[in-house]
């Protein structure tokens, strides 16, 4: 069974200046990267209390996602995380038993676990 790669990026930004910066690398690369073979999402959602900016893409398979870690797209994405004012903080997982709704409908079947 083949397994989806779910990667989660977020970027903390010292000023609106350096998020604005950050922001305008990332809208290019994951404008182009929603395109590319083998993605199947790639989103960027901003907390501006936090300072931070994240990125959270699904793929297809592990070699889609190997192929953009070795694109071009990834080194201008890489640019943006240089520019974080922390270590990035980079979560990947590989899911090979990914499921939807009816994984939720399952568990709201099981009443052997229903809440106090």
């Amino acid at each position: 069974m083949r397994k989806m790669v779910f990667a989660n990026y977020i970027i903390k930004c010292s000023d609106r200046k350096n998020s604005f910066a950050v922001i305008e690398i990332l809208n290019m690369v994951t404008r182009r990267v929603q395109y590319t073979p083998g993605c199947v999402q790639s989103e960027i959602w901003k907390n501006e209390d936090r300072h931070e900016i994240m990125v959270s893409e699904i793929w297809r398979t592990k070699v889609d996602f190997d192929r953009y870690v070795n694109s071009i797209l990834f080194k201008r994405f890489l640019t943006a995380m240089d520019m974080s004012s922390e270590k990035p903080k980079i979560h990947i997982s590989e899911c090979e038993n990914v499921r939807g709704i009816d994984l939720i409908e399952e568990s709201m079947k099981r009443v052997d676990i229903l809440p106090d």
